[in-house]
This record gives structure tokens, sequence and C-alpha cells, in this order.
């Protein structure tokens, strides 16, 4: 499915993007962790969504030019409480001189429709507790704080 926004376009990404979000992965965990990470992997996970049994689904926005100027994925998970899947995005990036533009807005609401579409129990994510900017960002789109905590055991 396409969206048609005034001058940007939201669909499915395709083999053809993957440079690009691998791009912007990395921009991303910069951006938002102050990390740099294996490019190795990051090339492993992103091209792990287009494969025959893909982990993950990106879709890319591009401008009225055709250039993928930002990209959204999700991961599923499945409820057996409610006999359904939650949709948690994975990752979201808007190159730099494309954010502030509501652009943002577009690709939550994007997912948002695609997510009900295949009748998902909610949309979620998680979002470093010190990223204010895109914690507020999240909550102008809808997103509320969880009950649940996020805990781990590394390996």
């Amino acid at each position: 499915m396409r969206a048609r926004l005034t001058n940007y376009f939201i669909r499915p990404a395709t083999p053809d993007d993957i440079n690009k979000i691998i791009e912007f992965t990395t921009q991303e965990a910069q951006e938002s962790e102050g990390s740099v990470i294996d490019l190795v992997a990051v090339e492993r996970g992103v091209s792990s969504a287009f494969c025959e049994n893909p982990r993950s689904k990106y879709w890319a926005m591009e401008d009225s030019s055709g250039t993928v100027i930002a990209n959204t994925s999700v991961v599923k998970e499945w409820s057996a409480f409610h006999g359904n899947d939650y949709w948690w995005i994975q990752s979201f990036y808007i190159a730099p001189e494309h954010r502030g533009m509501g652009l943002a807005d577009e690709l939550i609401k994007h997912l948002t429709k695609e997510a009900k579409s295949e009748k998902a129990l909610e949309l979620r994510l998680y979002v470093h507790g010190d990223n204010g900017r895109a914690i507020r960002a999240y909550e102008r789109c809808g997103f509320t704080e969880s009950p649940y905590t996020i805990m781990k055991v590394g390996l």
C-alpha cells in the first residue's frame, strides 16, 4: 500500500532500499544512543527483512524527487493472552533536513493504519529515557507510557 502525502510518499521498502536503511540505522544509533554499531550486524539485520521469512517489515518515505528521506520498521510479538500480535516499532528515522515538518506524524499514522489492517493489538515502541526529543514526538503522535518496564539479561 502506498500512501500519498503532499510532497512525500510512504511505501513498503524493497531490497533496493537496503543501503539507505543501513545508513539511517547507523545514524539512528548514533543520534539516539551515542553508539557506533557493528556494520556487519546492521547489514545482516536489515537484509533479514527481505528474505523468505522476514523478521521485520520496513517502509520507506520518499520526497517528491524519489529520494528516500525516512524509514521505519516493525517486528511482531505474539500474545498468547490475546491471540494476536503486538506491533513494535523497531526503527524510526527521518533525515535531519526533513525533521520538524510533521513527517513523524505521517509515518506513525501510516503504521497505525497498516497495523489496524492486520488486526494488531497495539502499536508499541521503546525509546531511550534520555531521548527527550523523541519522547515528546511520540507523545504528540498519541503514544503513552506503558505500565511495563523493559528488563534484560546480558548474554
